[in-house]
This record gives C-alpha cells, sequence and structure tokens, in this order.
C-alpha cells in the first residue's frame, strides 16, 4: 500500500492454480481427475492447547490426518484458522469452511441466533473474502443442522440468500449445508445438542421437508443419512450430495455407498480428531457395567471419544481400519479385547468403535482363557475375528491375497517396565513463542515394547530456555489437569508441549516410580 509514492505497508500471500468440477454422473474432480473425498469432521481445539490455534498445532494435526489417508477435511462449525488454511494449501489438503451452526432458531439459550439477523452478513462476508485465494478451500457451507432445515422459520428463503451472498463473492466454490434428520415436533421443541437430536430422526418425510431448503445448494449435506440416497436420487436426480457427518461403527457401509454411487462424492467422518466437550459419546457400553446408559457421560469424562486420532495424534484402530478401507493395503492391524469381557454383549451409539486395544498382555489369572481377537487388513469387509487362548509372547496377524503375504502386523507381550523414552518430534524449534515442541514419552521394558496397558503417573520437568505449556494422554476419561506437570500414562504414552521465546536449549526430563527416567533436549 502507497501514500504519495511511498510504501506505507506490505502483506504478501500466496495463491494455487487448480480447477473443481462437480456433477451426478462423474462425481467430484480435481484438475479434471475424479477424487472420492476421503473426509473427516475437524472442531475447533487443539486438545491440551484449547482453542489456540498455534500454527505448528494447525500443522501437526493436518499431517496426522493426511498420512493416516485423509484427503478432505470438514471444518466443523466454524470458519478454521488462517494457519490451518495456509498448511491445507501447502499439504493438498482438501477443505470444507463453514458459516453457521446455528441461524434464527437457537439450539442453546444464548447461542449465536441471538446475533444472526444482525452479523449473518457480516460474517459471511469476512469469510469469503479472506479465504477464497486459498486453493484448499473447496466448499463454504452456509450451516450445519439448522433448525430451519425443515422450511420452518423461512428457512428456504435463508438458505437462497445466504447461498447468494456467498455466490456473489465467490462464484468458484461450491455452496453446501449439512443436514441431518428431521424430528418428531415435540423433540423440536426441546433444547439439547445435535447429537441427542439424531438419536431421535425420523426420516420418512426428509426429503419432502427439505426440498425447497435444499434447492438453492450446488451439494446437499448428509449428516447420518445414507440410507436415503438412493430415493433422494429418484426424486431430484440432478442433486450431488455428500456424507457430510457419518458413523464411526459403520464405517464401512458408508464408504460402499460413496464408491457404488456417482452422485455421493465423498464421506466425512465424525470425527477425526478427538476433541474437548460432547464427554463421552463414543464410549462403549459393556452389559456388566453397572449404572444406567446415558448419552453424554458425566465427570471425569471430558472429551467426545468419537474420534480416529486421540488427543496426543496417535491413530485409534478405527483410523487403522478407514486407512485401509481407503484402498491401503499394505497396511494392517491387530487388536484384543480384555478377556473379561469374553462373550460379553456391549452397546454403544454408532459414534462408538469396538473396546479394543493393541495389547497382548494380561494379568496372570487370565492365562489359557479366551482372548477376541480382531486382525484389521484388504479381506472381505477389512476384519477378521478369531479366538486365541492367551499365553504370552509374539501374536502376528499376517494377511494373504492369492496367497501371497501383502500385510503383517504382531503384538508381543513386553516385559516388566523398565525406562521412559522420550521421543521429540523436532530436535530444532524456533524462539518466537509461536513455534511448538511436541515430545511423546512411552514407558516401555528393557528391550524398547511399549507397555500399551500401563497407566502410571508421570512427572515432568522443564528447564532453560523453553517454557513448559502442557501435558497429557489420549485417556478420555481422566481427573489430570491439563497445566500440571504431571499425568497418568494411557496406552504406555503421554505428550508433552513446550515452547520458547529464547535461543538456547530446553531440557525435558520426566520421572516415573520405579522406572529409569526419561530425557531429552530441544534447541530453540
Amino acid at each position: 500500500m502507497k501514500k504519495q509514492g511511498e510504501v506505507q505497508d506490505v502483506t504478501e500471500d500466496t495463491f494455487g492454480i487448480r480447477t473443481i468440477e462437480v456433477d451426478v454422473e462423474n462425481g467430484f474432480r480435481l484438475n479434471g481427475r475424479k477424487m472420492n473425498l476421503k473426509g473427516g469432521c475437524v472442531h475447533h481445539d487443539n486438545g491440551f492447547l484449547g482453542a489456540c490455534a498455534y500454527p505448528k498445532a494447525e500443522e501437526r494435526k493436518m499431517k496426522i490426518l493426511k498420512k493416516a489417508g485423509y484427503n478432505t477435511v470438514r471444518i466443523s462449525h466454524y470458519p478454521p484458522s488462517l494457519a490451518l488454511l495456509k498448511i491445507c494449501d501447502r499439504l493438498g489438503m482438501l477443505l470444507m469452511d463453514e458459516a453457521f451452526d446455528v441461524w434464527r432458531m437457537g439450539k442453546m439459550p444464548l447461542d449465536y441466533h441471538l446475533y444472526f439477523e444482525d452479523w449473518w452478513e457480516r460474517d459471511i462476508e469476512n469469510m469469503v473474502r479472506r479465504d477464497r485465494n486459498h486453493p484448499c478451500v473447496i466448499t463454504y457451507s452456509i450451516g450445519n443442522e439448522i433448525t430451519e432445515r425443515d422450511g420452518s422459520n423461512q428457512g428456504a428463503e435463508w438458505s437462497a440468500k445466504l447461498a447468494a451472498k456467498v455466490r456473489q463473492l465467490d462464484a468458484t466454490r461450491f455452496v453446501t449445508s449439512a443436514v441431518c434428520g428431521v424430528f418428531p415436533e415435540k423433540e423440536e421443541e426441546e433444547e439439547g445438542s445435535n447429537f441427542d437430536l439424531n438419536l431421535l430422526q425420523d426420516n420418512t418425510v426428509w426429503n419432502e421437508v427439505t426440498k425447497e431448503f435444499c434447492e438453492p445448494l450446488d451439494i446437499v449435506g448428509y449428516n447420518y443419512l445414507k440410507d436415503l440416497y438412493e430415493e433422494s436420487h429418484e426424486l431430484f436426480p440432478e442433486r450431488v450430495m455428500l456424507g457430510t457427518e457419518t458413523h464411526s461403527f459403520t464405517t464401512y457401509d458408508f464408504w460402499q455407498k460413496v464408491e457404488k454411487l456417482p452422485y455421493v462424492i465423498g464421506d466425512c467422518i465424525w470425527a477425526a480428531v478427538d476433541y474437548l466437550g460432547e464427554v463421552g459419546v463414543g464410549k462403549v457400553y459393556w452389559e456388566s457395567a453397572k449404572g444406567d446408559f446415558s448419552f453424554m457421560t458425566p465427570y471425569p469424562w471430558r472429551t467426545s471419544w468419537q474420534s480416529d486420532i486421540d488427543l496426543t495424534g496417535e491413530q485409534r484402530p478405527q483410523s487403522v481400519y478407514r486407512e485401509i478401507m481407503w484402498e491401503n493395503t499394505g497396511k494392517s492391524g491387530i487388536y484384543t479385547t480384555h478377556p473379561k469381557h469374553f462373550g460379553e454383549n456391549f452397546r454403544g451409539t454408532d459414534w462408538h468403535w469396538y473396546d479394543v486395544n493393541d495389547c497382548w498382555y494380561f494379568e496372570d489369572c487370565w492365562l489359557g482363557k479366551p482372548v477376541k481377537v480382531d486382525i484389521y487388513g484388504a479381506i472381505e469387509k477389512l476384519m477378521a475375528t478369531m479366538d486365541i487362548s492367551y499365553a504370552p509372547g509374539v501374536l502376528d496377524g499376517i494377511v494373504y491375497k492369492e496367497g501371497k503375504e501383502i500385510s503383517r502386523c504382531r503384538l508381543v507381550t513386553p516385559g516388566k517396565a523398565a525406562k521412559l523414552e522420550l521421543c521429540p518430534e523436532d530436535m530444532v524449534i524456533q524462539a518466537d513463542g509461536k513455534d511448538l515442541a511436541y515430545v511423546r514419552v512411552i514407558l516401555t521394558d528393557e528391550n524398547g515394547n511399549r507397555l500399551t496397558h500401563e497407566k502410571r503417573e508421570i512427572h515432568v520437568n522443564v528447564t532453560g530456555a523453553g517454557t513448559f505449556l502442557a501435558v497429557g494422554s489420549g485417556n478420555p476419561c481422566t481427573e489430570d489437569q491439563i497445566t500440571a506437570k504431571e499425568c497418568h500414562l494411557y496406552r504406555g504414552t503421554a505428550i508433552v508441549i513446550l515452547k520458547s521465546k529464547e535461543a538456547g536449549e530446553t531440557t525435558i526430563t520426566v520421572n516415573a516410580d520405579g522406572v529409569e527416567a526419561g530425557t531429552c533436549v530441544v534447541r530453540s
């Protein structure tokens, strides 16, 4: 920017050149090539860092998802940080922008519906004008599970108004909205979370009552409505559809629809990364458990536990399953259910996964007792289940195709806990107070085997140039305090996060009773 020939301010931006197309015959195409959207929904927080959008945290999150097979993220339900947009541009991760979770009819007494009519236009303008130069952005969503989707309170008119505003600002992207089921009238009047209502939906009249709401959309988002895809196509043969939210437990069935139906362009699992809130929705309830089944779980549960990736950044079993489903045939995984649950039934909310762990260690009282073992691989429906009597040692899972081994996975019974290993993801960080160092803590035996059954407490000490930010595990149910310098391991691991404003060395030391301490150095 210049004033009277003198430079007053300078800013630089990057942009990319690419084409996106979509139709019912050929699906979604990027640069002319058909691509099924392998997507996941990403909530607003960065786990132990809360809602702070550190560029490093956003980058790490997207790299983990990319490695796990994702090519698309649906930002739920907010415009993302600028840092996240930039990293998606660099990584080639497609992104679905989203503006609102409510319009004029609220979901909670003090939510955005109080401000919608005054602020909707400015918020749309701010989102689109900021984001339209980012090649990662492929859609703008004008709303998630909007109450007015059934045509009430001028829902169709507002859908057309918002879609027109987006196109006025950017005619090169597709407009969408994530539309869930419709519910019995008495339930519509009750306040509660989207999840509560999704259990009550009645889809017999969905196509009829949402028709006008969906007409202004280029792509109609279907939340948990895979059984309506074919019916909708018969009624609206030019409608392009996307599974904007889908269940983990039935992910195979959702994805088969994507591969079979060209007008269904992809699938976004709820959720890609674990997040704070909506606690315990992904919990498994065993029939032997005491107490009543509840949709959300009381304290000390603190995360949703519906995710592919846990709070520390590790793949959960469902993510391995999905990666194989997305054609990574060289991948496999082997998991066990604790023998105390052998033969026992369980239940969940469909946002759950199986209660399994990559563990081949159980107490001596379980010697010789049957254990349910699951192997995920490129086989029919991607999973084989067998019962094996427990004996310490090595358990190998081998996947064959036409007599040829294509993948192998292994569980090893570890020895006694011996030491804590510290594994920095970066040995050097910027001394700018923004860059982050993630240090994984792993409890191992003397041979380096991880003790995935361990939950012992660890204590963290940080000295030198850096500053401690947080420590935590992937445990969705814990009373550990994020900003304290101690926590309990979960599945034998935890993560420490630090930053630095000074150049120099930072020494991280982690102790636990009965084992050798771990230490490492990060430079800034």
